[in-house]
């Protein structure tokens, strides 16, 4: 049985220094109290018992269940190995559908217009989240009427690329904007909310999203559309302060791209 235990003398091994933590409360099992070298988890640690004594414990700390908060920074140019497949994965069929054209692919586009300032992929309009060295979180915001400016640049991207299949790009890129529609004026717009698989459900998505409500204080409405199809996205901007104002439905075209729900935030 787990017991509750006032430890008077408890010593604590963190990266080679040795820090005494008095009067500490920690909860161990029996187990930990008469066998040296167990491992327990107390207060979101992890910990090996090296000694005890009714008024003296040594133990090592092994490990932290507590993540290092990632940096949130502007993204660069060299980050595009990492966070494209991130902006990617935050809407795959959407990207699909618009610029997949002969053998050009979604990533031809996203490599060309992400090095490239004045059009909305590009790295100027992006937010990271960084964890020791590694890109793992991406978020861009766009407001208006600068979106506008964005969104020729964004076209002549598309011709440069595709050349004369360039139209067909365009027209389904318009056909995907009546689901997810330019931003609206006055509003903060955010967009490619992403998280690398191996770092969901650490809190990340929620960090960059609220960098970018203080990076952007101006703004007192904050939107964002999600795909109907992520309920694990909906529930974290929910809990966030987001209400569905709107759900846009592919009508005639199922299939190429799912439903989104329009969501905004007011500060």
């Amino acid at each position: 049985m787990p017991f509750s235990l006032i430890v008077f003398n408890l010593s604590v091994w963190i990266d080679g220094r040795t820090f005494p933590a008095l009067r500490s409360n920690l909860c161990f099992t029996k187990d930990f109290r008469y066998n040296p070298g167990r491992k327990v988890h107390s207060n979101g640690l992890k910990f090996r018992c090296i000694s005890f004594s009714e008024r003296n414990t040594t133990a090592y700390m092994i490990s932290s269940n507590h993540q290092t908060p990632p940096i949130i920074r502007k993204a660069k140019i060299e980050d595009a190995d990492q966070i494209i497949p991130l902006i990617y994965s935050s809407g795959p069929l959407a990207w699909n559908f618009v610029f997949q054209e002969g053998n050009k692919t979604p990533f031809d586009f996203l490599n060309r217009a992400y090095a490239r300032k004045g059009n909305t992929i590009s790295y100027t309009n992006h937010f990271v989240a960084e964890l020791d060295g590694a890109v793992v979180g991406s978020i861009l915001s766009y407001t208006q009427p600068s979106f506008l400016a964005l969104t020729a640049g964004t076209a002549l991207q598309i011709i440069s690329l595709y050349k004369w299949n360039a139209a067909k790009v365009m027209a389904r890129g318009l056909k995907t904007e009546t689901i997810i529609q330019p931003p609206k004026s006055k509003r903060l717009y955010l967009g490619h909310i992403a998280v690398s698989v191996s770092h969901r459900n650490q809190g990340i998505a929620k960090q960059l999203i609220e960098h970018m409500i203080q990076y952007n204080s101006d703004y007192k409405t904050i939107a964002l559309d999600v795909s109907a199809e992520n309920p694990a996205a909906i529930a974290l901007y929910q809990k966030l302060g987001f209400v569905i104002k709107e759900t846009r439905h592919p009508n005639g075209w199922e299939g190429k791209i799912p439903s989104h729900h329009y969501m905004e935030k007011s500060i």
